[in-house]
Parts: structure tokens; sequence; C-alpha cells
């Protein structure tokens, strides 16, 4: 229906404008080999802050590579309420991926009407070069 359709606008008017992040390396690098019985595989580490005005319900994480893309759509066990700062913490297996090309967090908030978070990707935080250990 169009009220829907209105709703989800004004929705996504507010996500340009209330949700905002700050990203920052945890140790200069954001990508790491795992340690222990994980050393098979990558790590992405980051320092999140919630600079908006709005709590953000989820945050996804996009690596890109030259042969594949790494995709968590929900890093977050909670929401990030407004000025919270947290550490997360992303596993996964580079086999076969390729060349790191860049990476991009995404915060998700809830919106009327829709089961899933949607996507703030006006907020998002992008970096094509990044230190790896």
């Amino acid at each position: 229906s169009s009220k829907q359709q209105i709703k989800t606008e004004k929705e996504e008017i507010r996500c340009g404008r209330d949700v905002a992040i700050e990203i920052m390396p945890r140790n200069y690098t954001y990508i790491c080999n795992s340690t222990g019985s994980d050393s098979d595989l990558s790590s992405f580490n980051f320092f999140i802050t919630n600079t908006g005005t709005r709590d953000i319900d989820q945050v996804q994480l996009r690596v890109f590579y030259s042969n594949s893309i790494f995709i968590n759509d929900s890093v977050l066990d909670s929401p990030l309420k407004m000025g919270e700062s947290r550490n997360i913490n992303v596993s996964y297996d580079p086999t076969d991926r390729g060349e790191f090309r860049s990476a991009q967090i995404v915060p998700r908030i809830s919106v009327p009407g829709l089961k899933k978070y949607a996507y703030c990707t006006d907020s998002a935080w992008n970096a094509d070069l990044i230190n790896q250990c």
C-alpha cells in the first residue's frame, strides 16, 4: 500500500540523518590471521562507535576480494546504543578469496513493517586500504 511506502521513505531519510558510525582499527590493523585453533581463518577486527542519534540494531560487514565477497549480516550480539563503543571480531575462511580489495561496514536499523533490519548504506564506512598483519 502507499502508506507503507511513505513510512519506508521516511525511514530511509532518517537512516541517512540519524545513523552514524565511527570505525577505528584495533591494534592498528583490521585484518589478521586468527590464532590458536582458528589459525587457518582470517579475522576482521574493528572498534565501532555509534555517533548517531538513534540506536543501531545490527551491523553488516562486507569484505571484498578479487574472487569473492565475504558477508556477515549480523556482527552485533545486541543493539549498539547511542554513544556506545564496542570491539568487534569476525572470523572467516580466506581460502580462495583472492586479493583483498575493500571492506564496508553497514549499520542496520529496524523499520516499521519490515521483518529484517534495513541497511543504512548512506551511513556505511568504506575502506580500500587496510593494514593486514
